[in-house]
């Protein structure tokens, strides 16, 4: 077990990364997260996300080099499948 800060430790390489977090540490780590994949077509999902900050994320994540694929909805929230390109 690993107790440390997110932005600081430094994780391995990986062909897909679930991030169940809010959306001020999703936004925050998705450029990390792009450099984590082990290649150009890994996959990120995100969850745990209010439909309302949507668009905010699929920005920052397609400004750090991923193409989001598809948007699950449940009520007001939703999880987002990018794949980096």
């Amino acid at each position: 077990m690993i107790n440390a800060d997110l932005e600081d430790i430094i994780l391995p390489r990986c062909d897909g990364i679930l991030a169940n977090l809010n959306f001020h540490l999703i936004d925050k780590l998705i450029p990390k997260f792009y450099n984590m994949l082990s290649s150009q077509s890994g996959v990120l999902l995100c969850s745990g996300l209010l439909v309302v900050s949507k668009d905010e994320i699929t920005k920052r994540a397609v400004d750090c080099g991923f193409k989001l694929e598809k948007i699950i909805q449940e009520n007001e929230w939703i999880a987002l499948q990018f794949r980096a390109f």
